[in-house]
């Protein structure tokens, strides 16, 4: 690579013998610090957590940098926990910005993952805005974890031409991790620090972050011969435990861990698998074993090969073979992919919304297999609402989305220890049922509305009253069951204004609106008719217009009684009903008979009053027929 795309090793290009090169003062690239906030950095290293030692060396560092520093700050794993997209720029690169960064840091709660390679991509993009010199400083104590390449990403920046170096601080990472992220900085021209405790960290930022002393233009060297490229040992990856029709392949390449290989072993001709593994088991110096059935490779016995950690291995799929791997020692050159066994689903195309769909299943059928219903062009293996274990049997049972449209059906493999694969899925269309509500436009505030439907009538659908436009599917203004009738009584609101009148279904992803129909409610009215005199202890009738709704009520109370208690009688008014019989307090004196609304959430108003006064000797006169109710 060009001496210009290395800014922490370039020279001025002015001859030694120019005044100006005496008066050249070393300048520190703009610099931005990654740092990991991942909950591996709850660790501890001689009894301390790493983030309290990270924590610490950073702010020690950052006091003894010079104030023209231009500096920044972007954190990983820092605020959500399994989220590889959790990448924030904590502090934007700007001069003198050291005791920014250094609080910054203390803010961080550390509980993620590791994404260190899109993190260092972000901060290659925050520090492009500009043409000068740009370092990364990548402290991280993992390796990556969302399945990217870091060092794809050294070779891409290295192609891109950005004057970039990279330097990674490997903090408490063995040999064979730091592996997997030195080449981040092998390519873009830093260097790979290996630090396992305090002093070894404030050495790794003190010299990634001071700034470089600048040195001679060198003279210019011949072009070299062209070489082939020498052979990059890893990255290696995490292999299985026990696992039929596994075949390793050693490569014949070494790890370079030094690690001796395990004993020579004497295995039975008619031998197992589980012996070959039990011999694994058994020697400190083995970390995979590969078991070859007798008749294979053209031998009549059974094999069992045992492999150190220095061992780079391959694989491929053979029946009668197996092999496992110890997971905590990376060997594979490629990540392990497991074949798909055959599988396969038999169920009718298309389906009505709230059925129950039987499945013909074929497959493995593992204990935590199922069949799931997502949504058409969804891939997530997990908050899918519709599901079915395999496990209960076969054929399967499953609950159909209460939502018409395209879905598909997935029959999804889950083996403890391995990610889910779907293993056979085909397209489902949901039609639609037939929903109707029939009810008036419009309705009087406080009263009862009739509302006649059509629909699944299942045991949790219902129907409510809600403001215009809602979508929520809870504390409406008034709802009901479906089962409670058809039609359906429902209260209507006091407040006068815009509603809905919905029909409410459960489906497996829980509710769905599935029709509305508009609703304006008016301002509710009151009136009442009374004797004006009535006499001690006498009962006496109540003729009234208003929202009988078994809620409201009728009283007699003192005169200006604005609470909704301090009666000194009432009743309750039947939906229906135009009359109730009150009677009269001992006391003579005035009071005012009052007409209470309350709605189904409880709201109250004081639609009417009259006045009325108790008068010794007055006897009302014989009630006569109550008026029919209005629509009677």
């Amino acid at each position: 690579m060009p001496s210009s795309f290395r800014p922490l090793l370039l020279a001025l290009a002015v001859p030694t013998a120019l005044p100006v090169l005496a008066q050249t003062t070393p300048v520190t690239p703009r610099t931005m610090i990654v740092m990991d906030g991942s909950g591996s950095m709850w660790g501890q290293i001689d009894g301390v957590p790493k983030l309290e030692i990270a924590r610490n060396v950073v702010a020690d560092v950052l006091a003894g940098m010079e104030p023209s520093a231009t500096l920044g700050l972007i954190a990983y794993g820092h605020r959500r926990r399994g989220d590889c997209s959790d990448i924030e720029v904590m502090v934007e690169p700007a001069p003198g910005s050291a005791s920014a960064i250094a609080e910054r840091v203390n803010t961080m709660r550390f509980q993620g993952r590791t994404p260190l390679t899109e993190a260092v991509r972000r901060a290659a993009e925050v520090l492009r805005s500009s043409e000068d010199p740009a370092t990364v400083v990548l402290v991280t104590d993992g390796i990556e974890t969302c399945e990217a390449d870091p060092c794809a990403l050294g070779r891409e920046l290295e192609a891109s031409g950005v004057n970039f170096t990279a330097h990674v601080v490997g903090f408490g990472l063995s040999a064979e991790e730091g592996a997997q992220v030195a080449c981040l900085a092998e390519e873009t021209g830093g260097r790979y620090f290996q630090a396992d405790d305090a002093a070894a960290l404030t050495e790794a930022l003190t010299q990634t972050l001071a700034a470089p002393a600048p040195e001679p233009t060198p003279e210019p060297r011949p072009e070299p011969l062209p070489v082939e490229p020498a052979v990059q040992p890893g990255p290696w990856y995490q292999g299985p435990g026990f696992t039929n029709g596994l075949q390793l392949q050693p490569t014949g390449r070494s790890r370079e861990t030094g690690a001796p290989m395990p004993a020579e072993i004497s295995f039975p001709a008619e031998g197992t698998a589980e012996m070959c593994q039990t011999a694994c088991a058994s020697d400190a110096l083995c970390t995979a074993w590969q078991y070859e059935p007798p008749g294979s490779l053209f031998v009549a016995e059974a094999r069992c090969h045992l492999y150190g950690a220095d061992a780079e291995l391959d694989y491929s799929f053979d029946a009668g073979f197996a092999a496992g791997t110890n997971p905590e020692v990376p060997q594979l050159t490629r990540p392990f992919e497991r074949p798909l066994p055959d599988a396969s689903l038999s169920a009718p195309l298309s389906a009505p919304a709230l059925s129950t769909l039987t499945v013909e299943v074929g497959g493995p059928l593992n204990p935590l297999d199922y069949l799931d219903i997502i949504e058409e062009g969804g891939n997530r293996l997990n908050a899918v609402p519709s599901y079915a274990y395999l496990r209960d049997g076969v054929p399967v049972r499953i609950a159909v989305p209460a939502t018409p449209g395209r879905y598909t059906l997935r029959y999804v493999e889950e083996v403890e220890g391995q990610p889910p694969r779907i293993l056979a899925s085909q397209p489902l269309e949901v039609t639609e049922l037939t929903y109707a509500l029939m009810a008036p436009d419009s309705a009087q505030g406080g009263g009862m509305l009739s509302v006649d439907w059509v629909g699944p009538a299942g045991e949790r659908d219902y129907i409510d009253i809600i403001e215009a436009g809602a979508e929520r599917t809870n504390a409406a203004a008034s709802d009901a069951y479906v089962n409670e009738g058809n039609p359906l009584p429902l209260i209507l609101p006091l407040a006068p204004g815009l509603y809905d009148i919905r029909y409410i279904v459960e489906g497996s992803e829980g509710r769905v609106v599935a029709l509305t129909r508009p609703l304006t409610v008016t301002a509710p009215q009151a009136t009442l008719s009374a004797p004006e005199r009535v006499g001690p202890g006498t009962e006496f009738a109540i003729d009234f217009t208003g929202p009988a709704n078994g809620r409201s009520w009728i009283d007699l109370s003192p005169v200006g009684n604005a609470e909704f208690s301090g009666e000194l009688t009432y009743d309750y008014l039947a939906p229906g009903s135009s009359r109730v019989m009150l009677w009269a307090p001992a006391e003579n004196g005035d009071y005012e008979l009052r007409f209470v609304a309350e709605d189904m959430r409880g709201n109250r108003q004081i639609l009417a009053r009259r006045a009325i006064t108790v008068v010794p000797g007055i006897v009302p006169p014989p009630a006569s027929a109550a008026p029919a109710a209005p629509g009677k």
